[in-house]
């Protein structure tokens, strides 16, 4: 039975208790004793009593921060006590009797609110407003749940959005870094493919000035310089759909040191319109090493090109 905010028995039963219980098979037989010797108490004293299921309000049992279930809660009159435990029923035989004092002693002190009011002195507060101003306990509990839910929401909405705002920097960063990568290979392949519509002539059908052999080199250029750009394009599209902070890796056996000189033949265009030297200085007996060839293949890329540009 959840807990309603609405519920007015502030004045009607002064002793108000929560019975806490769970879904366990084991327990069923318990919580029927406990409930067994509670109908029989109430058919004789007036109290109020609200059975509160902890999976279904959990919040509740985080409130009253209880360890253990069934448990039996005295929210009303104060102190708040709790038994818990399988002796339930014992301790309850033990503590009623000190619960029907103090319900006794809050009913008197209502008594003598009532009698030390003054009631056509309206411009003041009476002490009896000042006792019993507060909401029932009940009704405060159920706040306590729903403030409590609520504050578990906005954690959750908290994480939730520095988890969103990570992936849109992550994709920032990624889209950035892709836009400068791109520019290597469309460059390429503007130059290659300039190269080729320069010395082409129309009426003789053929190529001016390019040997076979190197039409061939610049048309596979230009096509692996494509290929390149198409890979990146998929991989942009592939970090736009998904949701993880990751950039696809395809790791392989890769021989570094030849895909250093394929590197350094792919942009010899470059080195060369600057007159630069290259010295290469691989070794030979380079062991293979496990990696992506692309991503590798990139960053080879970017250095060579700086070092060209800055030289």
């Amino acid at each position: 039975m959840q807990v309603s905010q609405d519920t007015s028995i502030y004045f009607e039963a002064p002793l108000q208790l929560l019975l806490f219980i769970d879904g366990r098979s084991k327990s069923r037989q318990e919580v029927q004793q406990i409930r067994s010797y509670l109908s029989e108490l109430q058919a004789i004293y007036d109290f109020e009593l609200q059975t509160i299921d902890v999976g279904k309000q959990p919040y509740l049992a985080e409130h009253f921060k209880l360890v253990a279930t069934p448990a039996l809660i005295k929210i009303q009159p104060e102190p708040r006590q709790i038994l818990a435990g399988s002796t339930i029923i014992t301790q309850l035989k033990i503590w009623w009797p000190r619960w029907q004092t103090a319900v006794e002693a809050y009913l008197k002190l209502h008594q003598n609110c009532q009698d030390l009011e003054e009631p056509h002195h309206t411009g003041s507060i009476s002490l009896e407003s000042l006792v019993l101003s507060r909401p029932s306990s009940i009704s405060s509990v159920a706040v306590s749940e729903e403030l409590i839910r609520l504050s578990d929401e906005i954690f959750c909405l908290k994480q939730e959005k520095e988890k969103l705002q990570e992936q849109l920097q992550f994709k920032d960063r990624v889209i950035a870094m892709l836009a400068h990568d791109l520019r290597n290979p469309l460059t390429a392949a503007a130059i290659a493919i300039d190269t080729l519509k320069s010395n082409y002539n129309v009426e003789k059908g053929e190529f001016s000035r390019l040997s076979p052999k190197m039409v061939m080199h610049l048309f596979k250029q230009s096509r692996n310089q494509v290929q390149i750009m198409n890979r990146m394009i998929t991989d942009l599209l592939k970090v736009g759909h998904s949701k993880d902070r990751k950039f696809p890796i395809q790791p392989q056996k890769l021989e570094i040191g030849q895909l250093c000189l394929d590197t350094i033949y792919e942009l010899c265009d470059s080195y060369m319109s600057k007159s630069i030297t290259i010295e290469k200085d691989i070794p030979k007996d380079l062991p293979y090493v496990y990696a992506d060839p692309e991503r590798i293949h990139q960053v080879l890329i970017n250095l060579f090109d700086n070092a060209i540009k800055y030289t």
